[in-house]
This record gives structure tokens, sequence and C-alpha cells, in this order.
């Protein structure tokens, strides 16, 4: 009985980010963005602490591993595809070759949710057992998308609005997005089996490099920090060296 009470724990916790994920799809509709990304950095979290937990308890299980896919898949994934299903309906499609389908263009964004919900898929599947991200984690995904329109609103850079104005621009934005988190790219984890710089020195100048992107670009530094991600993990498998060292 109390094993099996155990065991209710991560999943009560999982459900949590099902719900801070629904949360968060309401937010997006009413367009409090600051909102929205509140509970999605919650249900990231939560997604974290669950398996935590889990793992804590001695009580992980094929249900958990599930379970936890499919509160991801609203978390990371509807909200990110919603997101941009607000950014395409709101951007200027007169005058473009979009005009004829201008009602029907915003719903491609849900592409993103397609692509999160096929990674998920991959990654239990062939991916759970690696130490390292093959593509762009979902969860950091989430966190991206979720912040272009609070770049929109809050950023100093006015050719920010420009930007996410042009739909062309957005429908190619989701597209690399949905290849960057189904590429066949390598990033590194943040498990770290020492601490040695030599070992580490790509991990920390990324911790680094997002703690002054925060500071300095708060409502840009999503991005900014999944582009260093990619270019410091080329950098790291190139340059790899092993962790036993």
């Amino acid at each position: 009985m109390l094993q099996h009470l155990k065991g209710l724990v991560p999943h009560f916790i999982t459900l949590l980010n099902l719900l801070s994920g629904c949360i968060a799809v309401y937010q997006v509709s009413v367009e409090a963005y600051h909102l929205a990304m509140l509970f999605v950095l919650l249900g990231v979290f939560l997604d974290f602490f669950d398996g935590l937990v889990a793992r804590k308890l001695g009580v992980s299980s094929e249900v958990g591993v599930q379970l936890d896919s499919l509160a991801d898949l609203v978390t990371s994934g509807v909200v990110p595809g919603f997101v941009m299903f607000k950014l395409i309906a709101g951007a200027d499609i007169s005058q473009t070759i979009f005009t004829d389908i201008s009602n029907i263009l915003p719903y491609l964004g849900f592409i993103i949710t397609a692509g999160t919900a096929y990674r998920l898929a991959v990654f239990n599947v062939v991916g759970k057992d690696s130490v390292d991200f093959i593509g762009l984690a979902a969860p950091a995904n989430a966190i991206m998308i979720v912040s272009w329109p609070l770049m929109v609103e809050h950023t100093e850079f006015s050719y920010w609005v420009v930007f996410f104005q042009q739909p062309l621009i957005l429908i190619i934005l989701l597209l690399v997005d949905v290849i960057i988190l189904n590429a066949n790219f390598k990033l590194f984890s943040f498990k770290l089996k020492n601490l040695s710089l030599r070992n580490n020195l790509f991990r920390y100048v990324l911790v680094l490099s997002a703690v002054v992107f925060m500071i300095f670009l708060p409502y840009e530094s999503a991005s900014l920090i999944v582009l260093m991600y990619f270019i410091l993990s080329y950098f790291h498998f190139k340059f790899a060296v092993s962790d036993h060292v």
C-alpha cells in the first residue's frame, strides 16, 4: 500500500505539469504572455522535478514515462504551437502572397505541436537512455517561442516588431524550429560527471552567457541562449574531451 502511494507522488507532480500547460494555453488565448511564460516555466520545473522524485523514491515506471510525455505535449507542444498561431494571426498579411489564405494561414503554427509530438515519441523510443540530447529539447523550445511575443511587447529594438509582423518570416521560423527539434544534431547535457574546467568549458560558457543575456536582454535571452547552445555544442563535440579524463 505504501509503495503504491509512493508511486502516485511523481504522477501527481506530472499532472501538475499538465495543468500548468492547460493554464498556459488559456493565457495565450487572451494574449497574457507573461502569465503564459510563467506557467510554461512552472511546467518545465515540474517536468524536471517529477523524474527526480521518482528516482529518489525508487518508483520509476513505464506509466510515468508515458504520462510525462503526454504532459510535455501540452506544456511544450500545444502552448508554443498556439503562440505561433497567434503571431501569424496578428501578422500583416495584406499585400502579400498569403492574402487569399489569410484565414487558414495561422493554423500552420500547430506544425510546431506536431513536430514536438514526433520528437517526444522518438525520444521515448531511442533517446531516453542517451547522455546527450539529439535535437533541441522540447521544454527549451517552448520557452524560446513563448518569449517571442514578449520580445515584441517589451523590446527596445523596434525592428523586432517589424520582424514578427512578416508572415513569410514566421513561416520560415516555424519550419526551422521543427527541423531543429528533430535534427540529428547532438547537444550536450548538463549532467556533470566532474567539475573540471577542461571537461566542462562549453557548459560553463553557456551558463555564464545565459546569465549575461538574462540581465541585459531579458526578453531576447531565451532565443540567444538557444543559439549559443547550438554553437557551443558544435564546438564541444568537435573538440570533445572525455568526461573521464
